[in-house]
C-alpha cells in the first residue's frame, strides 16, 4: 500500500502528535488494505498469530503474548466489520508495541484510551477498506468528548 492510500481524516481531528501518526503510517505501509474478514486473520497468521474466536461478554479481542506465539481472542458475536477491526487492532499492538512492553496482555477498554490504544486503533484504520472505516468508531479520531489526550 501507498502513502496516499491511506487517506487519513484530517490532522486537526487526530488526537495524536504528528509523530506518532507517521511512525504508525509507517508500519502499516509493510500490510495490504483488508476489505474481508478472512485476509485479517491471514495476515495475523502469518505473523505466527493464532486467532480463536471466543463468546466473550466484556471484551471484543485480547492479544496475548508468552515466549512461544501469540494468541488473539476475538468476541464471536460481533459483525463482520467489527470483527476486522478487532483483529487488524489486536494486531497492531502486536506489530507497533512488541518491543517495549512490560505487560503481555492486550485488551481495550472503552473508558481509557491510551496513546497506544489510540496507535493500534490507527493502525487498524491504516488497514481497514472504507466500508469498514465508516461502519466503526475510531479512538484516534476527536469527536468532541473528553479522551485523553
Amino acid at each position: 500500500m501507498r502513502a496516499e492510500e491511506l487517506n487519513l481524516p484530517n490532522f486537526p481531528y487526530i488526537s495524536m502528535t504528528e509523530t506518532a501518526i507517521q511512525r504508525v503510517c509507517q508500519k502499516a505501509l509493510n500490510y495490504p488494505r483488508i476489505y474481508w474478514e478472512e485476509k485479517a486473520v491471514e495476515i495475523c497468521e502469518d505473523e505466527g498469530i493464532m486467532i480463536d474466536f471466543q463468546p466473550f461478554k466484556s471484551l471484543t479481542g485480547v492479544l496475548v503474548r508468552d515466549k512461544i506465539g501469540a494468541i488473539l481472542g476475538v468476541r464471536e458475536d460481533l459483525p463482520e466489520t467489527q470483527t476486522i477491526r478487532v483483529i487488524l487492532y489486536e494486531f497492531g499492538h502486536f506489530t507497533l508495541h512488541n518491543s517495549n512492553r512490560f505487560s503481555h496482555i492486550f485488551h481495550g477498554h472503552k473508558h481509557k484510551v491510551t496513546g497506544e490504544e489510540k496507535e493500534a486503533d490507527l493502525f487498524a484504520f491504516c488497514l481497514s477498506a472504507d466500508h469498514i472505516r465508516e461502519s466503526v468508531r475510531w479512538n484516534f479520531i476527536y469527536y468532541g468528548e473528553n479522551y485523553d489526550q
